[in-house]
């Protein structure tokens, strides 16, 4: 729950002191990566929250420095967390970590950067045959290319996650990819 969010931040923080980065590098890493996931989560929350504000004409001052002290936070700890993983070779948890950086830059406008990353998070996944890994980084890469007015690649790409995701069978997916599918038909 939201409210628990702050808590979930002060308990991982405490934990990410206690843990000895030389000798257990891999806790290390889930602590900053949990950390950065729990600020992404709360700039997404703000950033909307402060988007509304806005629209309704009231000052957005406050609202526009909790975005920015969450977005940093979120970039700060995910950096890190990126590093360890990288020197450590977790290629999995490097790529879950690549896939939070992905949204947050994809939130950013910095869609080129977004789309490389899960790109190379989805052919991770096709060498391991991750097939629910596919599915989530072909809608975020389809989902970047709409968002870039791609109609070719977005269209490209949402085909392949409607083939897979029918093929998983699971309805979640299924139905992400029909409102891709909207979204597309409406480039």
């Amino acid at each position: 729950k939201s409210d628990d969010v702050p808590k979930f931040i002060s308990e991982f923080i405490e934990l990410k002191k206690e843990v000895n980065l030389e000798r257990n590098p891999s806790l290390y890493a889930i602590c900053c990566n949990k950390l950065g996931q729990l600020h992404l989560g709360e700039y997404q929350k703000h950033l909307h929250a402060n988007f509304r504000t806005g629209m309704y004409g009231f000052d957005t001052t406050f609202g526009s420095k909790m975005c920015a002290l969450h977005k940093n936070e979120a970039l700060s700890y995910l950096e890190q967390a990126y590093e360890i993983r990288k020197e450590i070779s977790d290629l999995p948890g490097l790529n879950g970590t690549m896939g939070l950086m992905s949204t947050l830059f994809q939130i950013e406008g910095e869609l080129d950067k977004a789309f490389e990353m899960s790109e190379s998070i989805y052919n991770f996944y096709i060498d391991s045959d991750d097939l629910n890994g596919q599915i989530v980084e072909l809608i975020r890469m389809a989902k970047i290319k709409i968002q870039q007015k791609d109609l070719v690649h977005s269209t490209d790409l949402t085909t392949k996650a409607h083939e897979l995701a029918t093929n998983y069978g699971n309805p979640n997916y299924i139905q992400q990819v029909k409102n891709l599918i909207q979204e597309v038909i409406q480039l």
